[in-house]
């Protein structure tokens, strides 16, 4: 499925989801003196996931999903005993666009079905 272009940057997505400022998390694998901050990493997100390479190149920039082919399919489950596998890199990527308000064309992801969810504060 192709993305839909995003409707806000992904800075303006980070400044909406956390109010309060973001606190970015520290990994094990991170680089060595770099300090997590929420200006590096929405500038890693921009430049080098959203802005680098298409994870999904081989598929010509679109995500690939199982789907039965020439039928009508309403139901968005995989079987039982069946499963999907993305890189982390393309589970980063389809976060990232849909946290930037992207969504696949021709089917409403759960991401972004989820994203759009009021909670009880509004939010």
């Amino acid at each position: 499925f192709p993305w839909t272009p995003p409707t806000r940057s992904f800075r303006a997505a980070v400044d909406e989801a956390y109010p309060g400022g973001h606190r970015p998390a520290r990994f094990r694998e991170a680089r060595q003196g770099v300090r997590p901050t929420t200006k590096a990493f929405v500038r890693w997100v921009e430049r080098e996931l959203l802005g680098g390479p298409d994870p999904f190149a081989a598929h010509g920039g679109e995500v690939p999903l199982p789907w039965p082919e020439g039928e009508e399919y309403d139901d968005d489950q995989l079987g039982k005993g069946h499963y999907l596998a993305y890189s982390r890199r393309q589970l980063c990527f389809i976060v990232a666009k849909s946290f930037t308000g992207a969504d696949t064309r021709g089917y409403a992801n759960g991401l972004r079905r989820f994203f759009e969810q009021r909670a009880q504060g509004g939010c």
